[in-house]
């Protein structure tokens, strides 16, 4: 029985193994769906035998993505759509950017990436990196010098690059199965209270203690173009 079992496993993994050998360079497109709540939600929902959740689509996020990889260096990103909660036309989309590294290890790929979200709203029709909440709102107040709080800030007050440096980045974690010229993956998105714009707090990203009941996790399928 045991050689049995050997015999397929040798069978089985093998010809993956070859399939998913790639090249320094490729570039893969795919879809991505991404649970609503957080790590800590799910934890009391499954403690409590509670699974609906996770079968209703609108506790979801679904949208493209798109990954990037050259040696060990990979850039990817999503686009998601979610519906505006106060109205029953608007929607909004939100995403993200990664830049990070990433290997793979026969059939499994891993990588580890940093980078903020996207948000662009069909109502307003506006664009913006980062959540735009009071705190990067000061962020944004005292790297222009300007004179009001954040309630009175408005869009004529800052420019895209002031957005991008002080949005918050995103510790972005993806293991994939490598299948052929398919990718089948996992990824996990733990927020930071690190911009990029502050420097001397980069050493604090990955030493301190990050509170991991708020990651998201999503699952992804992708087929390598080249």
């Amino acid at each position: 029985m045991k050689r049995r079992f050997f015999i397929f496993i040798l069978i089985f993994f093998i010809p993956l193994t070859l399939f998913a050998a790639r090249g320094p360079l490729d570039f893969t497109l795919g879809v991505l769906a991404q649970y609503n709540g957080e790590l800590g939600q799910i934890q009391e929902q499954t403690e409590n035998d509670d699974y609906q959740a996770f079968t209703d689509p609108s506790n979801y996020q679904f949208g493209p993505k798109a990954r990037i990889k050259f040696s060990l260096i990979e850039i990817s990103s999503a686009v998601l759509m979610s519906r505006d909660e106060n109205t029953d036309f608007d929607c909004f989309f939100n995403g993200f950017v990664s830049f990070g590294i990433t290997h793979d290890f026969s059939v499994c790929r891993l990588g580890i990436g940093l980078g903020p979200d996207l948000y662009y709203e069909t109502a307003t029709k506006g664009f913006r990196f980062g959540p735009m909440n009071d705190v990067q709102k000061n962020k944004i107040i005292q790297r222009n010098n300007l004179e009001k709080d954040a309630d009175s800030l408005n869009e004529d007050d800052y420019e895209i690059w002031d957005m991008f440096i002080t949005s918050p980045v995103n510790i972005r974690v993806t293991a994939d199965f490598l299948v052929g010229p398919l990718n089948l993956g996992f990824s996990a998105v733990l927020p930071t209270n690190v911009s990029l714009e502050m420097a001397d707090s980069w050493k604090s990203l990955f030493s301190e203690e990050k509170d991991l009941q708020r990651t998201k996790v999503g699952i992804s399928m992708g087929f390598t173009v080249f």
